[in-house]
């Protein structure tokens, strides 16, 4: 891919069509949700029930409370995926010690004992567990292949919730095209 990018020609067509126009309605369609409480909140044309609505509906309770438990759930998931990588990584720099450490007493046997094997060691048995396989199944992970990951689209879900609240008993419709004239 690197030296596919590094034609000029393919280059100049990624920055326009990914770096330029994708990137941008992604953030665009992230925003949205914003867009929307905002244009509810302030346009005159969705405002034909905003005397009858409170600012503060219980689904804004309900996004603000998902938000925070996802954004708790990622921070632990983050810990979780740490201490492992830690754990892993501590692992294998103790087993490359333990077996450099066996290949020197081999060859000590060897010189000094003349051919006598050495006794087994269980070094090949220190890492059993998911360490082997390299990535974490314990935990969140045992729910959920990578929950750093779950969490983050249920966070951009529950965000989501702010601008439905937002929206009230009004028109969709309506209020679509109001932040469509809005941002241009």
């Amino acid at each position: 891919l690197v030296s596919i990018l590094k034609n000029p020609t393919v280059w100049v067509l990624f920055n326009i069509g990914f770096i330029s126009i994708y990137q941008n309605i992604l953030l665009w369609s992230i925003a949205s949700p914003s867009l929307v409480a905002y244009t509810v909140a302030t346009h005159d044309a969705c405002a034909t029930t905003r005397q009858q609505q409170p600012s503060f509906h219980l689904l804004d309770v309900v996004a603000t409370i998902l938000v925070l438990f996802f954004v708790y759930i990622e921070s632990i998931a983050d810990d979780q995926q740490y201490a492992f990588q830690t754990e892993k990584y501590r692992r294998r720099k103790l087993q490359a010690i333990q077996k450099q450490e066996e290949e020197d007493n081999k060859k000590t046997n060897e010189e000094y004992n003349n051919n006598e094997s050495s006794p087994n060691d269980s070094s090949s048995s220190l890492v059993l567990d998911e360490y082997v396989d390299g990535f974490k199944q314990s935990g969140l992970f045992a729910i959920v292949r990578k929950p750093n990951y779950a969490a983050e689209q249920a966070i951009w879900i529950s965000y989501y919730l702010y601008a439905v609240a937002a929206m009230g008993g009004n028109s969709f419709f309506c209020c679509w095209w109001s932040a469509i004239w809005i941002s241009y």
